[in-house]
């Protein structure tokens, strides 16, 4: 219709039939493309499945697609509750699990090293709002501490151990200039 001349769409008759229907054409395409971005974000919800601590990946993704949606979209996504409880298991399972190494630590000695770094990098690879939910955190930095004067401790035990080894002589020399 509107390639035809001023003088040609004169003599259509009822194009505001023409015009309504290919509005409601238009408007039926975009509902379908809604309903297909929609459906998209319910299988990436869908794919989360069981939450593990290996599903932040998934759950992610889906929080990004739905989070980019255009509200039209979003309101057509059916498996959004679905999404935000697995976001809720993934923290209580990330919180647990920093807790849990944080415990696994046990009494501090220099081989308490590598646990004591893997609990602080998964305390640090947190989101700061779960930072605040570890409840044993103070337990972390007194074995940071501990390990710290332990260390220091060693270092200055195999100082005094092998510095007798060693005799230092200084040469002076008598006299004036």
């Amino acid at each position: 219709f509107n390639k035809l001349s001023d003088e040609e769409k004169k003599q259509v008759k009822n194009a505001d039939v023409l015009e309504d229907a290919r509005q409601k054409y238009d408007d039926l395409v975009i509902v379908d493309q809604e309903m297909k971005k929609a459906q998209d974000i319910d299988d990436m919800i869908t794919k989360i499945g069981q939450v593990t601590l290996n599903s932040a990946k998934n759950i992610t993704d889906a929080r990004k697609a739905y989070d980019q949606a255009e509200n039209s979209v979003k309101e057509r996504v059916k498996k959004y509750e679905d999404l935000e409880k697995a976001e809720q298991i993934l923290s209580d399972l990330q919180v647990s699990n920093v807790i849990d190494a944080i415990n696994a630590i046990g009494d501090v000695t220099l081989e308490s090293k590598q646990k004591i770094i893997n609990a602080r990098e998964l305390y640090d690879s947190l989101k700061v709002d779960l930072q605040t939910k570890i409840t044993n955190y103070s337990m972390l930095e007194s074995s940071e501490t501990i390990l710290n004067d332990l260390e220091q401790a060693e270092k200055q035990r195999k100082l005094n151990e092998y510095l007798p080894k060693f005799s230092v002589t200084t040469d002076k020399v008598a006299g004036s200039v």
